[in-house]
């Protein structure tokens, strides 16, 4: 039984510990916020239709037609990428898997090609035109410590541990160019509208990347002893979560004017929030202890809880694809249907 609101992380991450990065973070402490009580006009359910063991404790998970990539960590953390077939939503099936040393963390997919951000190795870059024998056909090094990536068009921006954020022209994915990089602290990343949201230790930053050979920054909060964890971004609003000491909730950013960042609201479930996913008004928000909330955010400042699902594991990332969440953590990929009455 989990006693503390901080993540357990898997244990292979705790080698990073030993190379200098923190995985749970110290994150902005504000003032606590009582969860709204407000009642949400909308009526969703989640009802969990498809799960499958993806041999160890998932770490991300990204969806791509009938396709589902899964960070796997396995019982000695050496899986890696897992391929499943999700053409039957509730009859997933794992059609290969991929490890070629290294300790991926994060990925993407474009077309047949996935991208991965590997703790040891920088960028993997992996040939998934025949998903039952993917093939690594070329990398990018950096510093060899790769925490996220986010692909817009040809460009990577990469959460390097050493160089920043990293942007790479992937237009060749055998030949990854060097663009640029923004020296700064730069954990996770999300790109919005030309905009990079770059959450790490101690701040938050909003970089102008319409020219990427020459990133300017925008805004910043600086919190010293604090470090923001996977910020999501719609419609000018940050949506992420807060480590610091023994807390763990959402915080929520007005970034209408990214020149000028703002924290608006919060949402406390007295868990530890670790990843998100926003469409339109709707928040998916994965908390490690108590499971995956459904929060109605049409008005930011006061987010409402609408719908939570919970089996006892511990999720650490969560993906929408139509009408189905894509969930991952101590029970594999979970596959829960949205239903709307």
């Amino acid at each position: 039984m989990i006693q503390s609101r901080k993540p357990l992380i898997p244990v292979i991450l705790v080698v990073i510990l030993t190379v200098g990065v923190t995985l749970s973070f110290v994150y902005f402490s504000m003032p606590s916020q009582t969860t709204p009580t407000t009642q949400s006009p909308l009526n969703i359910e989640l009802n969990l239709i498809g799960e499958i063991d993806t041999g160890g404790s998932a770490l991300s998970v990204h969806v791509e037609s009938n396709l589902a990539f899964v960070i796997d960590v396995g019982t000695l953390g050496t899986l890696g990428l897992v391929i499943v077939n999700i053409s039957n939503p509730s009859q997933p099936e794992i059609l290969s898997t991929f490890h070629g040393g290294g300790l991926p963390y994060a990925l993407e997919s474009v077309d047949e090609i996935v991208y991965l951000a590997d703790q040891f190795e920088g960028l993997r870059i992996i040939d998934i035109s025949d998903p039952t024998n993917p093939t690594e056909i070329e990398g990018y090094v950096g510093s060899g410590m790769a925490f996220d990536l986010e692909i817009v068009g040809d460009l990577l921006f990469m959460a390097d541990h050493e160089y920043g954020m990293v942007i790479l022209n992937i237009s060749t994915p055998s030949n990854p160019v060097f663009i640029s990089n923004y020296i700064s602290d730069c954990v996770h990343l999300d790109i919005e509208e030309n905009i990079a949201y770059i959450a790490g230790h101690g701040r938050l930053r909003t970089i102008n990347v319409t020219d990427p050979h020459h990133p300017t920054l925008l805004d910043q909060i600086i919190e010293s002893s604090s470090t923001l964890w996977d910020p999501s971004v719609s419609n000018g609003t940050i949506y992420l979560a807060n480590h610091s000491g023994d807390d763990g909730e959402l915080l929520i950013f007005d970034a209408s004017n990214p020149s000028n960042i703002e924290e608006i609201g919060e949402f406390d479930s007295e868990g530890t929030f670790q990843s998100f996913y926003v469409q339109d008004s709707l928040l998916y928000a994965v908390d490690f202890e108590s499971g995956l909330y459904l929060l109605d955010v049409n008005n930011p400042v006061l987010p409402v809880e609408i719908e939570r699902f919970s089996d006892g594991g511990e999720p650490w990332d969560v993906v929408l694809s139509g009408d189905y969440v894509y969930l991952c953590g101590s029970e594999g990929l979970q596959i829960l249907q949205v239903t709307q009455s």
